[in-house]
């Protein structure tokens, strides 16, 4: 894994949600474990369908908390 990846959460068993700060714009991705190693399954680059996202799965209870927990990551 590269240092400019931050694990945001883990969703389920075997699904988790990073960001790669790699770039100006870090880009967000869900990934899935699949025989050993992370799969990308989605990639958004708009950090508000992430915060979407985060509230769905229970992580946040409001979108704007969401927000700015990941403009903190």
């Amino acid at each position: 894994m590269s240092l400019s990846i931050v694990n945001i959460a883990f969703l389920a068993d075997g699904l988790k949600l990073v960001k790669d700060k790699a770039s100006d714009n870090p880009i967000f991705s869900l990934r899935v474990l699949k025989d050993n190693q992370w799969v990308i399954v989605s990639q958004w680059n708009d950090p508000c369908q992430v915060a979407n996202l985060l509230v769905q799965f229970g992580y946040e209870s409001e979108h704007l908390p969401a927000i700015q927990l990941l403009n903190i990551l």
